[in-house]
């Protein structure tokens, strides 16, 4: 880090463009600005594990970063690979009018799970593919159950 002044409460560094950066003012650097980068591929969510009752509603919220000079192709939420493969769930049995992509083509990539079924519990993954790649997020892991308790239980 290089402080340009003495009496200077800003900090500057010198980053090539494929590094991410951020900034703080000086004597509290751990409460930094959230990272920006130019060419990073991510794939974030909120929660790596949501445990929901048996017919109700579940958000799952996502956010993502791509190269911005790329273009999206296709951005959809997963739970299977078929082949070589992720398989877009908005065009698996069963799915249609079940679940719900709330994102957009910037970086907002939130999915909605209406009426959960106990078969609903798996883990879901994000996946975006650009002109120049394509990345998928870790799982999050879904437990769908009828029983109020065992929220609790996962509460404590």
């Amino acid at each position: 880090t290089i402080v340009k002044e003495d009496t200077s409460s800003l900090y500057s560094d010198y980053f090539s463009d494929a590094d991410s950066y951020s900034c703080a003012v000086k004597g509290h650097e751990y409460l930094h600005s959230p990272a920006v980068c130019k060419k990073c591929w991510s794939v974030t969510y909120n929660h790596q594990s949501i445990c929901a009752l048996k017919g109700s509603t579940v958000n799952i919220s996502c956010s993502y970063t791509y190269p911005s000079y790329h273009e999206i192709k296709q951005a959809f939420w997963f739970n299977k690979w078929s082949g070589m493969e992720a398989e877009d769930l908005s065009s698996v049995p069963g799915y249609e009018g079940h679940i719900e992509y709330l994102g957009d083509k910037e970086s907002d990539c939130a999915l909605r799970i209406t009426d959960l079924r106990l078969s609903d519990s798996a883990g879901y993954r994000f996946r975006l593919i650009t002109s120049g790649g394509k990345v998928a997020g870790s799982p999050v892991f879904l437990t769908v159950t009828g029983n109020l308790s065992h929220i609790s239980h996962l509460l404590l």
